[in-house]
C-alpha cells in the first residue's frame, strides 16, 4: 500500500472517530466535541499549551478526544475558571498542587496570583460558562471596535459573533 492510500486511511478512521464521539453515549464527551467541532474559538485560549495543535488534523483531534474521554473517566480533568475565563486542565491522581500545574500548563509566570478560581462541575458547566465567557468577550470587542472604526466595521469585524441588541446597548452607552 503507497503512502497516499494510508494517509486518506489514516484520515478516514480519524473521521469516524470524531463523529462516534459527537455522537457518543456519554453527554460528557459528545457535548464537549461538539462544541470544539463548532466553535470559532481557538482551543488554545482554555487548553494546555501544549495542546495547541489539535486542529491541525483530524487524526489530531482524535487522539485528544480520545485522550479526553480517557481523563474524563478516569476523573484527571478539571474546569477551573481563572480570572474568570473557564479552562480545561488534565492532571493526574496525585495532584497536589493544582495552582501550580495551571501556572505552568497556561504559562502564567510562577508570581502570579489568582484572585479568585472556581471549579466547574463538569463538562458540560464548562461548554455553558466558556460560551458566556466568549459572547461577554465579543460584546466588548464590538465596543471598542465600535468606538474606534465605527459601528458597520465593528459589525463586519464580528460577522456571525455580533448580536444585534448590543447596538441598543451601544447607543445608550455612548449618548
Amino acid at each position: 500500500m503507497n503512502k497516499l492510500k494510508k494517509f486518506e486511511l489514516s484520515y478516514n478512521e480519524a473521521i469516524q472517530n470524531i463523529k462516534h464521539y459527537s455522537e457518543n453515549l456519554n453527554q460528557e464527551v459528545s457535548v464537549f466535541t461538539n462544541y470544539m467541532i463548532q466553535t470559532r474559538v481557538s482551543a488554545e485560549s482554555f487548553l494546555p499549551i501544549d495542546l495547541k495543535n489539535i486542529f491541525d488534523s483530524a487524526e489530531n483531534f482524535s487522539q485528544f478526544l480520545k485522550f479526553f474521554e480517557k481523563n474524563l473517566i478516569s476523573h484527571n480533568i478539571c474546569f477551573p475558571i481563572i480570572n474568570g475565563e473557564p479552562k480545561v486542565l488534565f492532571h493526574s491522581d496525585n495532584t497536589k498542587n493544582l495552582i501550580e500545574i495551571i501556572k505552568k500548563e497556561f504559562q502564567y509566570p510562577k508570581e502570579t496570583e489568582f484572585e479568585k478560581i472556581i471549579f466547574l462541575k463538569n463538562t458540560l458547566e464548562f461548554v455553558d460558562e466558556h460560551s458566556l465567557y466568549v459572547v461577554g468577550n465579543n460584546k466588548k470587542i464590538f465596543f471598542h471596535q465600535a468606538a474606534i472604526y465605527g459601528i458597520e466595521q465593528a459589525i463586519a469585524d464580528l460577522g456571525e459573533d455580533y448580536y444585534p441588541e448590543w447596538l441598543f446597548e451601544y447607543k445608550q452607552f455612548i449618548f
